[in-house]
């Protein structure tokens, strides 16, 4: 079976490109949207260890729901390809780098870019910024990770969706920042939590720091350092940690028994839920984000309270958790020592307000909602799409 599945995504690798179309809706031929974004969910729908990887995955075939509702055919392309479609396009949607690329073939098209992170140059200096600062702190050569390519997107866009929240959208330069409406993103499709459980085992001594790759960049190195000193309280850190990081830098810290390194985790296994269930706390020290990252929004949802920076924040965290007034040892020792003041019953509260958010605001449903009604309005103006 896994021999006859391999083969089938092997196959399903030369297809970058999924028509759609609303039933009796003739744009096959002539398609009237390009997306430039994401291919293999369509192929691997069926497949729920891939769809919950990432959110981006469930999100997509949202995306081709709201424009079938929206009566408007049109193909999706994989945003990497160089394959050419001649067709006419009234709106070409997506991300970089195909999306530039088809911008620039589709001039007298509605343009509209996807933006998923903050802006690119904002988030270049910051990797530059803080992986100098390790370096020259340990002495030792961590490669930049996480640096975006140049692209024009933003400048060529008639319009930005913008994944995240008024931090993000302040990452932009002012002149770009008019053309920004924001978005929340889902999480990731989590099972059935018991909050009341979490709230009888939470241990106010632990702490979870829970990310992808861009180890520097996500503050893993402020975070490990900290706890380092701080052998009093336990820390536990998932998800795939930077090779670089891992061969120069973590092994300074792998003889503090109060740290536990875990690697990936399934976000819907046992051991991340049992993780969640003990943990009062999730530390995300990141320079740059687009909006709360879904392991942060995921943590939430099981009432794992947040302390972040502002870049992984959404307006009223604040309600739920705490905000770094800066990325540095000094903010995270700031946000830390505020949360031990917290008593055990302010941290229940917190933790059922927690999930009690995330629910409401960042499932896929809401999700739909905010793309539909984007896209409603905007095919509602015939001066911008015929």
């Amino acid at each position: 079976m896994d021999k006859m599945l391999n083969f089938i995504l092997h196959v399903l690798s030369y297809v970058n490109f999924h028509l759609f179309s609303k039933k009796h809706y003739k744009t096959r031929k002539n398609p009237s949207i390009y997306i430039s974004y994401l291919i293999e969910p369509f192929y691997r729908s069926f497949d729920p260890f891939y769809m919950n990887t990432h959110q981006n995955r469930r999100e997509t075939l949202a995306l081709k729901q709201v424009f079938e509702e929206l009566g408007k055919g049109g193909c999706f392309c994989d945003y990497s390809s160089q394959q050419t479609i001649d067709n006419s396009f009234d709106i070409i949607f997506g991300i970089e780098p195909n999306f530039e690329r088809m911008i620039k073939r589709h001039p007298r098209a509605y343009k509209i870019y996807y933006a998923t992170g903050a802006y690119y140059k904002h988030q270049n200096s910051q990797i530059i910024s803080r992986t100098n600062f390790v370096n020259n702190k340990y002495d030792i050569k961590l490669s930049y990770s996480r640096l975006v390519e140049k692209h024009e997107s933003a400048e060529l866009a008639d319009l930005i969706i913008q994944i995240g929240s008024a931090y993000t959208k302040d990452t932009y330069p002012e002149n770009l920042q008019k053309k920004i409406v924001t978005i929340d993103q889902s999480i990731i499709s989590p099972q059935l939590f018991d909050i009341e459980s979490k709230v009888a085992n939470t241990i106010k001594s632990h702490y979870l720091w829970f990310g992808g790759y861009g180890s520097v960049l996500k503050g893993l190195d402020l975070v490990l350092d900290y706890f380092s000193k701080r052998t009093d309280l336990t820390l536990h850190v998932v998800g795939p940690i930077d090779a670089d990081f891992k061969d120069q830098l973590m092994c300074r810290f792998n003889e503090f028994e109060n740290i536990h390194i875990y690697g990936f985790l399934d976000a819907n296994g046992p051991q991340l839920r049992e993780i969640f269930l003990k943990t009062a706390f999730i530390i995300y020290p990141s320079v740059s984000e687009g909006g709360t990252p879904g392991s942060v929004l995921t943590a939430m949802y099981h009432g794992v309270i947040p302390l972040v920076s502002s870049y992984a924040s959404f307006e009223g965290i604040e309600s739920c958790g705490l905000i770094m007034s800066e990325v540095s040892i000094a903010g995270v020792n700031e946000v830390i020592r505020k949360s031990e003041l917290f008593t055990m019953e302010e941290i229940s509260c917190r933790s059922y307000k927690t999930a009690d958010t995330i629910k409401s605001r960042f499932s896929l449903e809401n999700y739909y909602k905010q793309m539909y009604s984007i896209f409603h309005s905007l095919l509602k103006n015939e001066e911008i799409i015929c």
